[in-house]
């Protein structure tokens, strides 16, 4: 998962022309991301040359498929590999021996309401609206943040009304400084 958003992000770097120099320096490399890969992807001609260099990767097929049905939106491609990405996880979850389902279950399950409140402070951060914020959340069951909490939060107007609609949570006691600072930081940017 973290190759395939590090690759994503070198994709996404190639589309705002972001120097290959920067590219190579703010991407980790690990596994199928080999140092050499990082290289030849930053310095490809666009995001679509950068995209055939992860062609062969284990990661490649879902990048490909998020670039396809994103249709050059950032916010979107995003979305759609954290999307793919968690719904592998999800299904390598259920399919882990009974007795060792609950905590892989749970860890997944918070990995997917994380991603869930990161995509929707990301959204209403950069002002979007309530469709793109829908497109740009997992539908994927989370852990805590499921059916209605996750449509509250959905539809949440502000990072200010994003506390309460995910009020309750185990994480929240975390999650709700973040949310506070996020906030003030765009109100004295704005």
């Amino acid at each position: 998962m973290l190759v395939a958003r590090e690759a994503a992000g070198i994709i996404m770097g190639r589309a705002g022309n972001i120097s290959p120099a920067d590219l190579e320096q703010r991407t980790s490399s690990a596994g199928p991301l080999t140092p050499e890969l990082v290289r030849k992807a930053a310095h490809a001609a666009g995001p679509e040359d950068a995209l055939n260099r992860f062609a062969q990767t284990p990661f490649g097929p879902v990048l490909a498929a998020a670039y396809r049905t994103a249709a050059g939106d950032p916010a979107r491609f995003s979305a759609r590999v954290q999307t793919a990405l968690l719904g592998r996880l999800s299904l390598a979850a259920r399919s882990v021996d009974i007795s060792l389902s609950p905590p892989v279950t749970e860890t997944a399950g918070r990995m997917i309401d994380l991603a869930n409140i990161r995509a929707l402070i990301r959204a209403l951060s950069l002002g979007m609206g309530g469709e793109r914020r829908l497109a740009v959340t997992s539908s994927r069951r989370g852990f805590e943040i499921t059916g209605d909490r996750l449509e509250q939060a959905r539809r949440a107007g502000s990072l200010p009304d994003l506390i309460p609609a995910l009020a309750g949570g185990h994480d929240m006691n975390h999650i709700s400084p973040v949310i506070r600072r996020q906030s003030e930081m765009r109100t004295s940017l704005f």
